[in-house]
């Protein structure tokens, strides 16, 4: 009798841990569009976005125009986005440029926010090898990114709120980034550049919001996060 009841009791804790894990898994978003099949995604960012370097006396580089593209083929808690930066300046300087070529941003959406409808997400920048975003302000270049060999230096940067809105009775997605301890490579510190010298930091910042709207064969499509 008391096996008997050990082991309908070890089978009862192992239901409640397999519901508990699913409940824990079903709290984390999925990014889709309204036909789940292929949808080409585009975003635009609705502020400056900036990228701060705080242990460099906080230079910031600054860019007023930034576009994102990528693609959602099926609901997923992941998802891959190419930025480019235009209008730029950083350091001092007036003029800057931020080359993006081989680097995405990897997004993964997680749980929501305890009473609210805003999703927690942390992100990626993900270099192919020999890659970077580099920003080039005078005689100043800063690397960010996967290391100078493509290995991954920069995963699971904090924090990043994702939400859903409407514009036109077409469903969007807004990211709102602030991200810390981004690792970054000064390569060049020139004459009349403000860095602190040449090599590896840990201490860069990132700011920007930007609103996803999708599309499928050059129609407006809605694209949402739901659980």
């Amino acid at each position: 009798m008391i096996r008997k009841f050990k082991t309908v009791g070890l089978a009862l804790v192992a239901v409640l841990a397999v519901g508990a894990f699913a409940a824990s898994s079903a709290q984390a978003g999925l990014i889709m569009s309204d036909s789940n099949t292929h949808s080409t995604l585009h975003g635009e960012g609705t502020n400056t976005h900036v990228f701060k370097l705080t242990d460099q006396t906080s230079l910031t580089a600054k860019c007023k125009k930034s576009t994102f593209t990528g693609a959602v083929t099926e609901p997923s808690s992941t998802q891959r986005l190419h930025p480019e930066y235009s209008e730029c300046e950083a350091f001092g300087f007036a003029s800057a440029t931020v080359t993006t070529t081989g680097c995405d941003y990897m997004y993964h959406i997680e749980n929501t926010i305890p009473n609210s409808s805003i999703y927690h997400a942390s992100m990626d920048i993900e270099c192919e090898a020999g890659k970077s975003i580099t920003i080039v302000a005078g005689t100043c270049e800063v690397d960010i990114g996967s290391n100078h060999s493509g290995t991954p230096v920069n995963q699971g940067l904090t924090t990043t709120r994702a939400k859903n809105g409407v514009v036109g009775g077409v469903n969007d997605v807004t990211l709102e980034a602030e991200l810390k301890s981004i690792k970054y490579i000064v390569t060049k510190d020139g004459f009349l550049c403000p860095l602190d010298g040449t090599g590896t930091f840990v201490a860069g910042d990132y700011e920007g919001n930007t609103t996803l709207k999708a599309e499928r064969g050059g129609a407006p499509e809605g694209v949402t996060i739901e659980d």
